[in-house]
């Protein structure tokens, strides 16, 4: 809504598709990601449309942010979160999220348990070790469980295709949240 002094971060933004759509929407936007590759990928990009201005790429762990608390107003997490085991959620809530201005928003997706690697693929639980990283997968009831105390849950909706299933997020940090 504040072009121009709104700022945007999207964690683990991988090849730029939504740094790149915020930039082009006139807001600064933060792009961080532990690969150097990708983000090469992002800076020419951003060349290439003229957006260099509105965009900072940064080499960095998501759960350990070299960031500002409070300095955005909204957080982009399309696939990091699900990645993140529940040990570590303290960490995420504390690191990602107070990274975010009170009353600020964030965006998530992550898998469904509509999700699968593999057509037949059949889990137990809803985590699972694939190619030795962590999963989680989750249903809808989960946000306000996990995010409800910290977030306005504004808006969720699952998409399922094939062997893709993802929900969307939309939460608003809550005024009266304090890391």
């Amino acid at each position: 809504r504040r072009k121009g002094s709104s700022r945007v971060l999207d964690l683990g933004c991988g090849e730029g598709r939504h740094v790149l759509l915020f930039a082009k929407a006139g807001l600064l936007t933060i792009g961080l990601d532990y690969l150097a590759t990708p983000l090469k990928t992002v800076a020419q990009r951003a060349r290439h449309q003229h957006l260099t201005s509105r965009i900072r790429l940064l080499m960095g762990e998501a759960l350990a942010p070299p960031l500002k608390a409070g300095s955005f107003d909204a957080l982009i997490d399309c696939g990091v979160f699900h990645h993140v085991k529940k040990a570590d959620w303290p960490v995420y809530f504390d690191q990602v999220l107070g990274l975010v201005k009170s009353g600020g928003y964030v965006h998530l997706s992550v898998f469904s348990t509509k999700f699968k690697h593999y057509p037949g693929e059949q889990r137990s639980r809803n985590w699972y070790v694939h190619r030795n990283h962590y999963d989680r997968f989750f249903v809808k009831r989960d946000f306000a469980a996990i995010f409800g105390r910290r977030c306005e849950i504004v808006s969720i909706e699952e998409e399922h295709e094939g062997l893709n299933g993802f929900f969307h997020v939309l939460m608003r940090k809550r005024p009266t949240y304090v890391r």
